[in-house]
């Protein structure tokens, strides 16, 4: 089955931390705080027999991670991490670069 990729942003993220998640990924942004203490990422991966994985994390602990089969629910999915992205931004937040 192929899926045609729309990719949000140009600024790809791409993180290395989990052994099971492969590194293509078509939305992802990093942040920490001012103090550093804490950190959110919010991911979209490509998608695969299982759908297009969604992906949460929270001070480097998953707290949302599910599999979207309809590309309509992954646009809502990147519309709200982009929103939560914003809030964050706004409270302080840093956006984190990796190259």
């Amino acid at each position: 089955m192929r899926y045609t990729v729309f990719t949000l942003t140009s600024n790809l993220v791409l993180r290395e931390c989990l052994p099971d998640v492969e590194a293509k990924m078509i939305f992802s942004k990093q942040l920490r705080s001012q103090n550093q203490n804490h950190t959110r990422v919010f991911v979209v991966g490509e998608a695969d027999a299982r759908g297009w994985e969604v992906r949460v994390e929270q001070d480097d602990r998953i707290v949302k991670r599910e599999w979207l089969h309809d590309w309509h629910r992954v646009e809502n999915a990147m519309m709200s991490f982009t929103v939560a992205t914003m809030q964050l931004r706004s409270a302080g937040w840093i956006e984190v670069h990796k190259n």
